[in-house]
């Protein structure tokens, strides 16, 4: 696997979660409450070895030095609106509204990623350099927690829904 098709694979897990949570009727805030507390982790098991490992090979390169500070200011974006979530009772009127507006935010940033940053990463990397950083970003994924992350995500998804 090359680190194109782990960050889809992460981005496509992501967005599973928030079909999960959209999915979940309202009256059951609380297990709103653990999905969210569930993408929350997955994201921070994505985002961290990311930024630490794909956005740290991407530096070499003028472009690329652009590109990853405008990806962290999307990634500051993202946790300043999951910590105003995770905040929010699930309850209230707006939080699903809050819910959806950090989906957008996501997608627009995984477009962007899965486009420009993977198009300047193809022009950087050779396969086998690719296959490399992925390696070393699933191995960052383990410090985290997430031994196996692809196997992972439905088995405890399940488990958060009881």
């Amino acid at each position: 696997m090359d680190i194109y098709e782990l960050i889809k694979n992460d981005h496509r897990r992501l967005l599973d979660v928030l079909d999960s949570i959209e999915a979940t009727p309202e009256a059951n805030a609380e297990q709103r409450k653990r999905l969210f507390s569930y993408f929350r982790t997955e994201l921070m098991v994505h985002a961290k070895p990311e930024e630490e490992i794909f956005y740290g090979e991407l530096r070499r390169s003028d472009l690329g030095r652009h590109l990853v500070q405008e990806a962290m200011d999307e990634h500051h974006t993202l946790e300043r609106l999951v910590m105003d979530i995770q905040t929010s009772s699930a309850k209230d009127d707006d939080w699903i509204g809050k819910l959806r507006t950090l989906r957008q935010v996501l997608e627009t940033h995984m477009q962007k990623e899965e486009s420009e940053y993977f198009t300047l990463g193809k022009q950087l990397f050779q396969a086998q350099d690719a296959e490399d950083i992925a390696d070393r970003m699933l191995a960052e994924k383990g410090r985290y927690g997430m031994e196996n992350p692809v196997a992972v995500v439905g088995k405890k998804i399940k488990e958060v829904l009881g």
